[in-house]
Formats: C-alpha cells, structure tokens, sequence
C-alpha cells in the first residue's frame, strides 16, 4: 500500500477565501501544499455566506419588483416558491468552480478531516501526522449562538441552516440588526415574510453611522418590518417569544412577538482549531492573536481571515492570503501592507457603504464638478477630499448620501441601487 506524503512546505488549514488563495498561491510558486478541510470546499462565503445572501436578496427584490408592477398572481407565487431553490442552484454552480480536482490539479494535496496540531511544525489528520514548514490557519468563524429557553432547535436559524429551507416562513423573528440581520430580514420581507427585527443595542443598525440608520429603519418600516430595541428574548412559548425592554438595566415593559422561526444574527466567534497549545501559537476570545505581518507566536504559524482578523469579510481573506503568499515567496523580505482602504457594503436596499478612503476622493474628483454645480457648497482638493456647506451636517446630492461632520467630509454612506459594482467605475 502507498504511504502518503507526510512532508510538506506548505500546510493550510480551511479550504475557504483566506486558504484556497494561499493553497493555489503557494502551489504556482513551486511550494508543496497540503490542504485540510473538515466540511466543504469555498467556506462560509460560498456555501452559507456571501452568495447565497446576495442570491436570496436578488431573487426577493425581483419578485417584489414584479409584485409591485403587476400584482400577485400565480406566476408570482410559483417564483416566491423557488426562493431558497435558486439560492442552492446558485451555490451549486459556484461550487462546480471550486471542486477537489481543480486544486488537485494544481499539485495541491487536499485532505478531508479535523486537523490538529501536536507540535511546533507537526498537525495531526486521522491519526497521520503531517510535518510542515510554514502552516498558514484559515478555519474562519462561526455564528455566535445563544440559548433561548423554551426553542425548539429545529426553529431556530442562523445563517448555516437559512438557506437549506424549502418555503419562506409566514413569521420570521431575526435577532440583531447587523448586516446579516438588515440583508436577510428585508430579503424576507420582500418576499412577504412578516418580518420583525429585535436588537438589544438602543438604536437600529448601531455598526453603521448614525447619518444614515433613521433612512435604513424608515425603508424598513415602509415593508412592514416590525423593528424592537433594547429587547432582551427571555424565553419562548407555544411558537411566542417574550421579551423585556431594558434601559440601563431597568426593565421598562414586556412584549411578545408570534413567530414560526427565529434567525440568530448576534455576531460571529473565531472556529480555533485543537491543540494551538502543542504549537505555541497565543489565542483569546477573538481569535488568534496575530503581528503586523499575520504571524502568530510560532515563527512558522500565519493566521489569517475570521480566526484571527477584526475585520471579518471575504475580501480581507483573500487581501491578507495574497500578501502573505508574497511574503512567503520573498523569504520574509516583502512586509505585509495592513493599513489600508477596505470598502464594505451592507446589500440592503439602499445599500449602505461607509467608505471614507482615498477611493473617494477619487470618485470625486471624476464627478464632482458634473454632479455638485448650483449648490451652496464649497468644494476643494487637498490630501484629502474636504466639503464645506453653509447650512447642515449632511447633504444629499442626487442619489449619494454625504456625511459631514463639523462642515467637513467625513463620508459617503448610501448609493442608488448596484452600489455595490459601483467601485468597478472608479
């Protein structure tokens, strides 16, 4: 029988953004690479993240579009009804690009398992130990989970189960009004979920500026989206969620709110893989802790994405598995660059976009003349991009949402509809 390779350059753990870019990176650079993943290729973004959200956010707007056009009818219905159908199909089809024998093919050894480490250089995949080089930790994060007394398990959703629905549910009770919470409760309630969203922070969308929520809440509002702050879930019921409103502590008054499922969108936690202790290699309640450069306590140990990056979005994955390849490449002589501009979109409608970078000022310096003539405002170029009015903190210029604080720019937070393709043009 043929023993398996035990000696790699390379060892990368998570087949998702972060490792499939350094597993294929490191390949291309003549590195032999192994590749460890415990569930499915593509990750979080793939299978339960990224695509999947913006599929099902796709598919609610253009039936309510239609709806709106035309009314209900049974066309409308059967297209309703295909919702989290074509979800999978999109998944499906980007799944076909990310299959075990494209990086195979690439020279890349792919193994299915929980790997773990039992030394400074050794990780351990059923029962076979693997020596390494340079191992680069890329296991990502999970949904943060919480216990509701009284909740059938089999009602409570979070973003891995959502998309494995067959129907849209008649009550949709989402917890927390982060990104996850905003897209996939107006998805729902474009598609005729009675949706409510409860939050135990005092505003709605606190992640995003305060410029731009009372917008956001009030397009909610306008769907019939039933938004509770400062509510604390107690228990539940015979399909009811009791809550209590506390202020500083207080409780203020008690509500209930019917459901037939409830979405937990609290948060995200780092998914640390076993024996970091063996590798030296420092971890705390946010995840691995990392240098300048992504290298963890262990020399030999890189970290990077959900496990060990505050930011926790695709493209800083990819961004910080890019440079780390290099540096790699380089022996250590090309330092990784993390002081940068990183644009973010929340894809509600309207999409919200808080970037405040030099990716700005570019914009304006294409558009703002074009878009700006005729209104009291003073507009200048320096290192930065700097607005100056005579009259408010913001001002809205056809369909951008501008945010000035103290009569300066401090940022751009809402485009019209595909704002999120809108950094292409730039």
């Amino acid at each position: 029988m043929h023993e398996p390779n035990t000696q790699f350059d390379i060892v990368v753990i998570g087949a998702g953004s972060g490792g499939l870019t350094a597993a294929v990176g490191c390949a291309k650079i003549g590195k032999r690479v192994l590749l460890v993943e415990r569930e499915h290729m593509g990750g979080e973004c793939t299978n339960t993240g990224c695509i999947p959200s913006k599929a099902l956010l796709h598919h609610a707007k253009q039936y309510h579009a239609a709806v709106q056009i035309a009314g209900k009818s049974s066309q409308s219905a059967a297209y309703r009804q295909r919702a989290f159908t074509y979800v999978r199909d999109i998944i499906a089809a980007t799944l076909e690009e990310e299959q075990e024998e494209h990086f195979t093919a690439l020279g890349i050894t792919v193994l299915w398992g929980e790997a773990r480490f039992v030394g400074p250089c050794v990780v351990e995949v059923d029962s076979v130990q693997y020596r390494f080089k340079t191992a680069i930790i890329a296991t990502g994060s999970a949904p943060r989970r919480m216990e509701i007394p009284g909740l059938d398990g089999a009602r409570m959703l979070t973003n891995q189960n959502l998309f494995a629905l067959s129907e849209i549910p008649e009550r949709t009770l989402i917890l927390g009004s982060g990104p996850i919470g905003m897209e996939m409760g107006q998805a729902l309630a474009l598609l005729g979920s009675q949706v409510t969203i409860a939050t135990i922070d005092s505003e709605f969308a606190r992640l995003e500026d305060d410029a731009i929520r009372a917008i956001v809440q009030e397009v909610f509002h306008s769907l019939g989206v039933n938004i509770e702050l400062q509510a604390h879930i107690t228990h539940v019921a015979d399909g009811v969620a009791h809550f209590e409103r506390r202020v500083d502590g207080e409780v203020k008054d008690r509500f209930v709110v019917p459901f037939d499922t409830v979405l937990v969108a609290i948060g995200r936690v780092p998914h640390i893989p076993d024996g970091l202790e063996q590798a030296g290699v420092a971890y705390d309640e946010r995840g691995i802790v990392v240098d300048s450069q992504y290298r963890t306590h262990n020399r030999h140990v890189y970290a990077i994405g959900d496990v060990a990056d505050r930011l926790k979005f695709t493209h800083t994955a990819d961004d910080a598995a890019r440079q780390v390849v290099v540096r790699i490449a380089s022996r250590g002589l090309v330092r990784v660059q993390r002081q940068k501009a990183v644009p973010k979109v929340t894809y509600t409608d309207p999409e919200i976009d808080p970037e405040r970078a030099p990716i700005v000022k570019k914009m304006f310096e294409k558009i703002a003349y074009e878009n700006i003539t005729g209104r009291q405002l003073y507009f200048w170029l320096r290192d930065e991009v700097k607005f100056k009015t005579r009259t408010g903190k913001s001002l809205y210029l056809g369909n951008l949402y501008m945010v000035l604080r103290n009569h300066f720019y401090y940022g751009i937070f809402e485009y019209p509809k595909g704002s999120g393709e809108w950094y292409k043009g730039v």
